[in-house]
């Protein structure tokens, strides 16, 4: 009867049952993270490494998606790491950076933008605004930690990387000239890319991908696009697998 009662009550529109509500919620998330994960190459993906985790939704995805034993997300904005820490310090497993990642190992200039998520190493550009038909605004410019990939694994003793998801707007040239060890650890990597110059001196798609197809990478696919008024590309996300067995 009490089935019968929450069916009734469902198809009048009716506040759903707690149980079923939690179901139908979990299994929207569900389909959200696959829609996302789908196109993956296809393994376990026991270590994901978060680079410019911002608020760590990517991380929580590919948790959820593939369970992963350890999960480390870095972020150089300072105020958006201790929000990271109180969300997922935690966690087993989880651990938390606050650094940025570029081509050597000391302290860096960060500069902090109105926009957070614009927040880089590098200066947006004055094309920015008009790409994206918005002014950017940077508030200050702060000193952070910064580390060589190579030295952030070697400190974190990730001797593997299934997943490296990158989102550092427009230092990813820098990252990988501080990869020259450890790209050889990573299976797949996920990352944003650019087709405009939004970041000063920032390295364009073309460059990224030929960099990752000479240290052994596949591209995978490409999407999530956002395009300016004109509908012209502006950036992506790329996905690159290794083509070898990762070191180790």
């Amino acid at each position: 009867m009490k089935d019968i009662r929450a069916l009734w009550r469902h198809l009048n529109g009716q506040a759903l049952p707690v149980p079923l509500r939690w179901a139908r919620f979990c299994r929207r998330q569900l389909h959200r993270d696959h829609r996302l994960f789908r196109a993956f190459p296809r393994g376990l993906y026991d270590v994901v490494v978060d680079v410019g985790a911002h608020a760590g939704e990517f991380a929580l995805q590919a948790a959820r998606y593939y369970l992963p034993r350890t999960v480390c997300l870095v972020e150089a904005d300072p105020e958006l790491a201790e929000r990271l820490r109180a969300r997922f310090g935690l966690k087993p497993g989880w651990r938390v950076v606050g650094a940025a990642v570029g081509d050597r190992t000391g302290a860096a200039e960060f500069r902090i933008n109105e926009d957070r998520a614009s927040s880089s190493l590098l200066p947006i550009t004055q094309e920015a605004g008009a790409l994206f038909g918005r002014a950017f605004k940077e508030v200050s410019v702060i000193k952070v930690p910064l580390f060589t990939l190579d030295d952030l694994l070697d400190r974190e003793q990730l001797d593997r990387v299934d997943l490296m998801k990158v989102d550092i707007q427009g230092g990813e040239r820098a990252l990988l000239d501080g990869a020259r060890q450890s790209l050889s650890r990573i299976r797949v990597i996920y990352l944003e890319v650019s087709f405009r110059e939004v970041y000063s001196r920032c390295a364009l798609f073309c460059e990224l991908h030929a960099r990752l197809t000479k240290d052994g990478f596949q591209l995978q696919f490409l999407h999530d696009f956002r395009r300016s008024a004109e509908g012209d590309l502006i950036y992506g996300n790329a996905c690159y697998r290794r083509t070898q067995p990762p070191h180790g």
